[in-house]
């Protein structure tokens, strides 16, 4: 969650199950569009996004769990269908998982003081209007895991998460990181990226 004009924002939500697979999406209560779409490298680390250029998806049972599953198996389960990513439960060093871009706090829902549970990250961070915010997930075997630096950024924040005794799978440990991105609009749509293997 975010601080926003006197509100908690919950923008985000991930999970790490037993078996080491992580399940993770925007925290909303209510999806009203659903597109699908490929990144555009542009070198350097960077890649493009057109927002119009997305593909729309009606499905109304992912409408309603848009969501994004990273199997300890390397199976990335989408609303477009299956993919290949890393395997998680065989990982030698850390990696980045996935990036989120988010929509406006305003967007969001607000949750009051005491509808916040323990499972809940409350992260009074400032909220520049000028610079969308963004998050990453990187994901490490257990002792393997580092601070993610990220340049050039004006502002960030790292949550570190550890889980032990899964289930055949080694110590994992998340790190979370919310950034500003580049001055400018905020997105028209909160969008979750991924790398797929071979992908054409």
């Amino acid at each position: 969650m975010v601080r926003y004009q006197g509100s908690w924002k919950p923008i985000f939500w991930f999970k790490l199950a037993k078996d080491g697979s992580l399940y993770l999406g925007p925290r909303l209560t209510k999806i009203s569009e659903l597109k699908k779409a490929k990144a555009q490298p542009l070198g350097d680390n960077q890649f493009r996004m057109q927002f119009s250029d997305g593909e729309q998806i009606y499905d109304p049972e992912l409408m309603r769990k848009a969501k994004l599953s990273f199997h300890a198996s390397g199976i990335v389960n989408t609303p477009d269908g299956r993919k290949t990513g890393e395997v998680i439960r065989s990982l030698k060093e850390q990696m980045l998982l996935c990036m989120a871009m988010f929509r406006h706090p305003s967007h969001f829902d607000s949750v009051d003081g005491n509808q916040i549970t323990n499972r809940d990250v409350c992260l009074n961070c400032p909220i520049d209007e000028n610079r969308p915010l963004w998050g990453q997930i990187w994901i490490a075997p257990a002792n393997k895991e580092y601070p993610v630096i990220l340049n050039p950024i004006n502002w960030q924040l790292n949550s570190i998460f550890c889980y032990k005794d899964l289930l055949g799978v080694q110590d994992l440990t998340l790190q979370f990181i919310l950034a500003y991105g580049a001055e400018g609009p905020w997105p028209q749509y909160n969008c979750l990226v991924f790398a797929e293997i071979n992908a054409a």
